[in-house]
């Protein structure tokens, strides 16, 4: 009885010693976890600002056991109160930091020069729109002739026979202009000017072609007779030259019988013959005043 006696408290003995180290066990476990979670570390992220939130401290850890028989141990059971470290942060939903959009400056505009505009220069003086060759009234041989006029530099015309269209061209720069025709027939022509589409200017040219014309001349040629028209009634300058410059020499009536001993030269657009009156005389004349048979 004595030796059952001594081991009963020989058993509680050592229940008390495994219990003790159970204990232990638990202490040094929370030892680490409180230099593990060290309290003032926060983890940050530079997208976004965790929000700060305390954990709840936990409710305290019971270890209930019995006190081993005999020993000197509290009856009250041991309470471990493990608390969260203070300052733990744990982070929550991500939050998004508001980025004001830059404001965009305003685009300058560039201030339009003002475009220089050139001060048309004037313009030089326009010649009307005239027939100078042939003149009104002069009687030509059948065959091509020669139409020469005036007007205002490039402006476009057109000549007319009647009321047909027989050209079309641009006056040059000088303002004049010239074609050549050849009337369908002998009989008379109506010769006419006007601008492209417009209106007839000015009074018809009359001619007539073929008719009354001198036997073996049948156009204005050297050795050719020729008589100044009654056309206009005017008397006709004979001059030392050809050209509206030089001197006249004489004054010669319509229906004057002139030969035609040289040219034709053109000066200031005319034509001019070198003619010799029956009594010897001799100049330059305008041929647009004369007429190969007497009128």
């Amino acid at each position: 009885m004595e030796r059952g006696a001594l081991m009963a408290p020989e058993r509680t003995y050592r229940r008390w010693i495994g219990y003790d180290w159970f204990k232990l066990i638990i202490g040094v476990v929370l030892v680490l976890l409180m230099f593990w979670v060290r309290p003032g570390q926060s983890p940050t992220s530079a997208a976004a600002v965790p929000t700060v939130t305390s954990i709840p401290t936990t409710a305290p850890a019971t270890v209930t056991g019995a006190a081993p028989t005999g020993t000197s141990m509290p009856t009250a059971p041991a309470t471990v109160t493990v608390a969260a470290p203070t300052g733990t942060i744990v982070p929550s939903a991500t939050v998004a930091v508001a980025t004001s959009a830059p404001t965009p400056s305003p685009v300058a505009t560039a201030t339009p020069s003002p475009v220089a505009t050139a001060t048309p220069s004037p313009a030089a003086t326009a010649v009307p729109l005239t027939i100078s060759t042939p003149s009104d009234g002069q009687q030509l041989p059948v065959g091509p002739i020669t139409i020469r006029g005036t007007g205002p530099a490039g402006a476009q015309i057109e000549i007319q026979d009647g009321d047909q269209v027989i050209g079309t061209l641009t006056i040059q720069d000088d303002q004049t202009w010239s074609m050549i025709y050849t009337p369908n027939g002998p009989g008379p022509a109506s010769l006419a000017v006007r601008p492209k589409g417009g209106e007839q200017i000015g009074k018809p040219t009359q001619i007539t072609i073929g008719t009354g014309v001198q036997a073996g001349c049948t156009t204005f040629a050297l050795g050719c007779d020729a008589w100044v028209t009654r056309a206009g009634g005017l008397v006709l300058r004979m001059r030392a030259g050809p050209g509206t410059d030089q001197p006249i020499s004489a004054r010669l009536a319509f229906g004057t019988q002139l030969k035609l001993i040289e040219g034709p030269r053109i000066v200031n657009n005319l034509t001019w013959w070198r003619v010799a009156t029956t009594n010897g005389r001799e100049g330059w004349v305008n041929g647009d005043n004369l007429v190969l048979q007497p009128d």
